[in-house]
């Protein structure tokens, strides 16, 4: 007796997490800036922007932000808790080598959005990777949201969203923070300012997509 499954990202019946089809959509990430996770056409380590002002001190993501992950993150992000399990089973080895001997941050969500959705997905894709990881960071209730603005508005709204928990201690650490998707980075940046104020040492990210 077989058991299938619902691909992540067309819904077709299958049996894993996803579908043939939509694998071979997954394009992953070979030649990236080592700062933002840019995807590169050449063989520089980082791209034009990063090269002046570098994002972060290390970033990585696992795949393009193409059509078949657009959609799977889309749907999770729109409820669905089952593809975050699947993304979390799917990317488990990966999250494993790229998150290796740092302590994890997952980018929070603000507690409206958390009570409409009832998970943050950030969170539930590295439990169901087995990665563990910490809550260090929170995020204030905001009327807008990140999607849609320019890079512009992005950071000048980032700016207004996050504080750290301050009873956490992070002096000297290196710390990794976990996203759905990088666009322009400057949620991230955020989060790795505040970090870095408090006393971190190193502040890298990784991400299941990276838009080009």
């Amino acid at each position: 007796m077989h058991l299938f499954n619902l691909c992540g990202g067309c819904g077709v019946c299958c049996q894993s997490s996803f579908c043939e089809t939509c694998v071979e959509l997954l394009v992953p990430i070979d030649n990236h800036c080592l700062s933002c996770a840019l995807p590169l056409h050449t063989k520089t380590r980082k791209c034009g922007n990063c090269h002046k002002s570098p994002l972060l001190d290390g970033a990585c993501a696992a795949f393009v932000y193409g059509e078949s992950i657009k959609h799977a993150i889309l749907k999770m992000k729109s409820g669905d808790r089952a593809i975050a399990r699947k993304l979390g089973k799917l990317l488990a080895s990966y999250l494993s080598l790229a998150t290796e001997g740092a302590l994890i941050v997952p980018v929070p969500i603000d507690r409206l959005t958390l009570f409409s959705r009832g998970f943050n997905q950030t969170s539930v894709v590295l439990r169901y990777a087995g990665i563990a990881h910490q809550h260090l960071l929170l995020r204030k209730m905001s009327s807008s949201k990140q999607t849609g603005k320019t890079r512009r508005q992005r950071v000048s709204n980032g700016n207004l969203l996050f504080r750290r928990r301050k009873k956490i201690d992070v002096r000297g650490k290196t710390i990794c923070l976990f996203d759905d998707v990088i666009t322009t980075g400057a949620t991230l940046k955020t989060c790795a300012k505040l970090l870095k104020d408090a006393g971190a040492a190193r502040v890298t990210a990784v991400a299941i997509a990276r838009a080009e």
